[in-house]
């Protein structure tokens, strides 16, 4: 069949350039060609572009956008089967300079940047999503697909930095795969990273600013999946919730509640059972270390009010500095009248607030408030069979610091007060005026000789006390039938000076009394002694701990036993209704303060939802930060630039552009493999050759047409 002469156009255009030897058989004039003579490219070509094509010009646009497109998120199978018909490839654009093809290939970011700034929008603003326990298996699922996206983002954005140095500049070879390597981390320990960062033929900007941007972008693809899939996962969080009670009413003023001296008039009560239930707090060998030993106890307290309003009391029991040579029981207690007035706010708000969700889920609501809690530190020192009538021995009380100790006094002194306190063999002695204790109590115990008890001799526990009132956030939590009152200490950004409590005699008097009728323990030994007791026999508290347990209870609970279920104002259970509240409290909160009765309340409720609650989730939220960041700084800089490209893009691509490429033959022999950091610090770029084709191509090649080789131009088909 002869050529018709509307088709003689492709004949001209393959008789001509680079595409002669392709068309060896084509001639123009009269020659006869059959139309499988001609190539698919041609063909094509003839469909497209030929005089009497079927496809316009908006067609063939929108055809090469969607396969551009479908190329740059990785769906060239989907491409071949919606655009391309051809057995062979067709010229394709290199590097596009269009913002419209900027924006199509700029979607494949899209996704995962969305996804990550969610997430970091969802932790920042403390989300609340769920009361109960939450079945987070689906959520690792989109996890990884979360991590899958990213670090084929991040692969995209390393490999444009790569594909633009190899077009416009040479680069160390090493470099040329490290977007084949973003999931592989060992990578940056490879021959290829180093030898490239150290390649001297190259200029150390750009090996600087290649390696470290390779070093970036491998070490986030590494670490986003991890981070995305721990702020992904709800995890157990409180979230702020607005009531109409935001105020606390106080019983008595700050001064009165935290009050700064004890006297006679100052009256406490010790729950039932107490002292028992802190003589037991043996430590036994199943707990391992007796380093920094830490508890949390509750006790129920037995307010007159109680069957009312009934709570216990969670109080935290420390001994810490045991390296020191006298280590420091440390007792934090709430206090019982502001944890009282915190269970009747609770109540109101159950049987009288209009909130249908603390109604629903009263066992989540949590109440707290900032003000103060007793505080109560005791160090012991022990000293053994002394003579009672020993003037000359002195008594050592331990320093503040846990070093040294200072002289108190001899036993002879305290004879008389020694005698009247053996039923129960401890004495309370006010502490020295220049002390930084509050209080000093002396525990007597008959010296043991070989087994035996002998009255001649005396081993006296001095321990040092000092209670001060300190900040604390105290917390109402619990379920519905027993809420408990529980309080931490606040360090707060602002100076604080700790309240010293100070005690009179009168007061501390009242200890003996209830750890006499009480019952308790009379001889508690020291952690030091404790300690060298075989783990079998300790079957009683260090009387650090004792000691400072005992105070803390009586401090915080001081005025409770004059204090009637409160009906203020209108009527039962009305505490705040129809009030003439006093002034609210700042939130420096000053103890000695007479001039307010109210403080801040938050509510807040327990559940499952998104909010920075760990060192953890702060990691893991600032590399989706560093994420989004890397993908916003690349959307803007190649929305400004206007040029893209999807050349090149897959390990595949690269092994056909090395097949049409000249053999580098100085580079010696390395067909099998590459040993040598020589090979990969050799500068490298891609180049047209004359035949509008792609080579990879040594700075260092010498051959003879090394010279025609030009770089790639924006929106032109190769």
């Amino acid at each position: 069949m002869r050529l018709k002469p509307s088709r003689m156009w492709i004949v001209e255009k393959f008789t001509k350039g680079p595409r002669k030897r392709r068309l060896g058989a084509l001639v123009s004039g009269s020659v006869e060609l059959t139309m499988g003579a001609i190539d698919n490219e041609s063909r094509d070509i003839l469909l497209e572009q030929g005089p009497k094509s079927a496809t316009t010009p908006k067609t063939r646009m929108f055809r090469q956008r969607l396969q551009s497109l479908l190329r740059s998120i990785k769906l060239t199978l989907l491409a071949h089967i919606l655009v391309i018909r051809s057995d062979t490839e067709r010229p394709k654009v290199a590097v596009h300079r269009n913002r419209g093809m900027v924006f199509l290939h700029s979607l494949l970011h899209v996704p995962p940047l969305f996804g990550a700034i969610t997430l970091i929008v969802l932790n920042f603003t403390n989300f609340f999503y769920t009361y109960g326990p939450y079945d987070s298996t689906g959520l690792q699922f989109v996890a990884k697909l979360h991590e899958l996206l990213m670090q084929a983002s991040i692969s995209a954005i390393l490999l444009d930095l790569i594909r633009r140095l190899a077009f416009t500049s040479h680069l160390p070879f090493g470099f040329l795969f490290a977007p084949t390597h973003t999931s592989t981390v060992s990578y940056l320990w490879s021959l290829d990273y180093w030898s490239a960062v150290s390649a001297s033929a190259v200029s150390w900007r750009l090996r600087l600013v290649t390696g470290l941007f390779a070093f970036f972008a491998i070490a986030l693809a590494a670490l986003v999946g991890p981070s995305s899939a721990v702020v992904m996962l709800p995890r157990l969080i409180t979230s702020a919730r607005d009531f109409s009670t935001t105020e606390l009413l106080l019983e008595r003023s700050p001064s009165a509640t935290f009050p700064s001296t004890l006297t006679s008039g100052s009256n406490f009560t010790l729950p039932p059972m107490f002292l028992i239930q802190i003589a037991s707090l043996s430590i036994t060998p199943q707990l391992g270390s007796l380093q920094n030993l830490d508890w949390d106890l509750v006790v129920q307290e037995n307010l007159t009010y109680a069957d009312y309003w009934p709570f216990s009391s969670k109080f935290t029991v420390l001994l810490e500095e045991t390296e020191f040579e006298f280590p420091k029981g440390l007792v934090f207690m709430p206090g019982t009248e502001l944890g009282a007035r915190l269970i009747m706010q609770y109540y109101r708000d159950i049987n009288f607030g209009s909130n249908l969700e603390i109604l629903s889920h009263t066992d989540a609501v949590i109440y707290s408030v900032e003000a103060s809690h007793a505080a109560v530190s005791v160090r012991c020192n022990s000293q053994f069979s002394l003579e009672p009538n020993d003037t000359t021995t002195k008594l050592q009380l331990p320093n503040y610091n846990g070093t040294g100790t200072v002289n108190f006094g001899s036993l002879a002194d305290l004879k008389d007060d020694y005698e009247r306190n053996w039923m129960h063999g401890t004495h309370w002695v006010l502490a020295p005026a220049d002390s930084e204790f509050s209080l000093v109590a002396l525990i007597y115990s008959e010296t043991e000789e070989a087994g035996k008890r002998t009255s001649n001799n005396i081993d006296v526990h001095t321990c040092g006390v000092r209670a001060t009132w300190e900040p604390a956030r105290y917390e109402l939590r619990g379920t519905s039938e027993m809420r408990t009152v529980q309080s931490t200490p606040l360090h707060l950004d602002r100076p604080w000076q700790a309240s010293q409590i100070s005690m009179s005699m009168d007061w501390v008097h009242q200890l003996n009394y209830i750890m006499d009728t009480e019952g308790g323990i009379a001889t508690p030994k020291p952690f030091k002694e404790f300690v060298a007791t075989d783990p079998a026999d300790r079957v009683v508290t260090p009387s650090e701990l004792y000691l400072a347990t005992i105070v803390a209870k009586a401090v915080a609970s001081t005025y409770n036993t004059t204090w009637e279920v409160p009906y203020i104002c209108s009527g039962p259970y009305a505490i705040f209704a129809d009030c003439q509240q006093g002034e609210t409290c700042p939130l420096e909160l000053d103890i000695a303060s007479t001039s307010c009765d109210n403080l801040k309340t938050e509510v807040r409720v327990s559940g499952y939802g998104y909010g920075i609650t760990g060192a953890t989730v702060i990691l893991s939220l600032l590399v989706l930060f560093l994420y989004c960041t890397l993908v916003l700084a690349y959307l803007v800089t190649v929305l400004i630039r206007g040029e893209t490209s999807t050349a090149l893009d897959s390990p595949a691509e690269l092994v056909a552009l090395a097949l049409q490429s000249k053999h580098p033959k100085h580079l010696g022999n390395t067909s099998v493999g590459i040993e040598t950091m020589a090979t990969f610090r050799a500068p490298v770029g891609i180049r047209v050759n004359t035949e509008d084709g792609f080579e990879l191509v040594f700075k260092d090649d010498s051959r003879p047409d090394s010279s025609v080789l030009t770089k790639v131009e924006s929106n032109k088909a190769y």
